[in-house]
This record gives C-alpha cells, structure tokens and sequence, in this order.
C-alpha cells in the first residue's frame, strides 16, 4: 500500500469540511481509498510525519510538535485556507486555565489518525502498524518507497 498527498480539484468539502485541498489516499494498486479524518489537526498532523518519514528516511525516531508550529501553521493553511491555523496549533499544546493544566488534543489527534486509517487500512486487507503513530514519542515504520508528497512540500523543514 502506498499513502499518498494528493492536491485535490474540487477543493476544500462543503460538507466534509476536513476533506481539504489537500488530501491523504491509500492505494494498493487496485484501490485507492481517501482517508476521513475526524480532525483537520488529525490530518495536518499525520501529513508532518509523512513529510518527515519521506525526507529522514530510516533516520526519523520521533516529531516533536511543538517545535514544529511554523511548519503546522503553514501547512494547515495550504490544506484548509483562512486564517485559523494558530488557534488549531494552540488547541494542541498544553493550556493552563485557571491555574489547572488541561488536556491537549494533540492525544485526540494520535487516536484519530489511527481510528481513520485502521478503518481503511483494514479495508484494503494490510496490517495496521507500519502506517499509525503509535504515541507521540514514536514515529511511522512505513518505508519511505512507500510515501508520495506532493512537490510544493518538499522545501519544509522540521525542528526535531
């Protein structure tokens, strides 16, 4: 299975809002499947470390996020436009409320990639694990042959 980028035409989903300009598809030669995402971070998040398997290769132990904010800013506003990407960056890093540390949703994200791809990946009859993050201190095992990232994000560079 190869998980690929891809621009799309019709743009940004009137009803599937998360569906943006860009999206994720995994095709087994036979078919290719999109990949819903429940979160637009979700996705964002997953394509940083696409991007970041891609370029590293087998180098790549873990992505940390939140030395990462420019690249996740960028690239949620190439995939959904306007202007909200530093609110969804925030909503991904620890908040203090109060005196009180809450939740981020950064753990939310990592449990949607693999809720979306269990779901497509299962469909396409392959195993689950070389194409999940199983936790934030950790990274993909999928071989970089079998990542495609379109060519406009090849210039990013991320902070480890």
């Amino acid at each position: 299975i190869v998980i690929s980028v891809e621009k799309s035409d019709e743009g940004i989903d009137k009803y599937k809002k998360n569906d943006g300009n860009y999206r994720v598809y995994a095709d087994d030669g036979k078919n290719k499947i999109q990949v819903h995402f429940a979160r637009k971070s979700s996705c964002i998040i997953y394509i940083m470390y696409l991007m970041d398997k891609k370029k590293r290769g087998e180098d790549v132990d873990f992505l940390t996020i939140s030395k990462n904010k420019e690249v996740f800013c960028k690239l949620y506003s190439s995939v959904y436009g306007g202007c909200s990407a530093e609110e969804a960056y925030t909503g991904l890093t620890s908040k203090v409320i109060k005196g009180e540390v809450r939740r981020t949703s950064l753990k939310d994200c990592y449990q949607d990639i693999h809720k979306s791809l269990k779901k497509v990946i299962d469909d396409l009859g392959e195993e689950v694990p070389p194409f999940v993050i199983p936790n934030e201190n950790s990274h993909l095992t999928l071989r970089t042959e079998k990542i495609t990232i379109p060519s406009e994000f090849n210039e990013v560079c991320f902070l480890c």
